[in-house]
């Protein structure tokens, strides 16, 4: 148990640069797991409201490599205004629990729990403390001879007349160099 905890601190300490520092994964099987989503994607990610109004559209690149044992992501979204943002993420096993640790561009750090289904990865972000929740399926597929990587989630943030529920829908492409 020291050692996983270890292990968490040094990750979330590597995720304080930019982007992450190399973190040995705990098994080879990472690599099976996160290898459809590795090279270049982009594409938008939307949110909408309940009702299904589109709420926001970003526009998003994100880069995912392999570095040793450790998959790695930075993430950059362009918002409707112009503002421009950049996260990075280390993805691994924790036993047999897929884990994304993502360091968001204000320095805020996420931590989804997953498991994989049906050839997909369900990732959880369960923080009641701060009245959120999230849940996303995310998977690579090929139509037409394009790789198009799908996100799909559903968020719920507040309590009682100050909740809100937000629909998310990412549509990504593969950038071949």
């Amino acid at each position: 148990m020291i050692r996983f905890w270890l292990f968490l601190a040094y990750i979330t300490a590597t995720l304080a640069g930019t982007p992450p520092t190399v973190v040995r994964a705990q098994s080879p099987a990472v690599r099976a797991l996160f290898e459809p989503y590795t090279g270049e994607w982009m594409g938008e990610f939307r949110i909408f409201t309940l009702n299904g109004a589109l709420k926001s559209t970003i526009q998003v690149h994100q880069r995912y490599f392999w570095d040793g044992d450790t998959q790695k992501v930075v993430i950059t979204d362009r918002y409707p205004d112009g503002r421009i943002e950049q996260s990075n993420a280390l993805n691994y096993l924790d036993g047999d629990t897929p884990v994304c640790l993502v360091r968001k561009a204000d320095g805020t750090v996420v931590r989804l729990i997953g498991q994989k289904q049906a050839g997909r990865l369900f990732w959880k972000n369960d923080a009641p403390q701060q009245q959120k929740y999230e849940i996303f399926k995310e998977y690579v597929d090929t139509i037409g001879g394009a790789s198009l990587y799908f996100i799909d989630g559903l968020g719920v943030y507040g309590s009682g007349e100050h909740r809100t529920i937000l629909i998310f829908e990412g549509r990504y492409r593969k950038v071949k160099r």
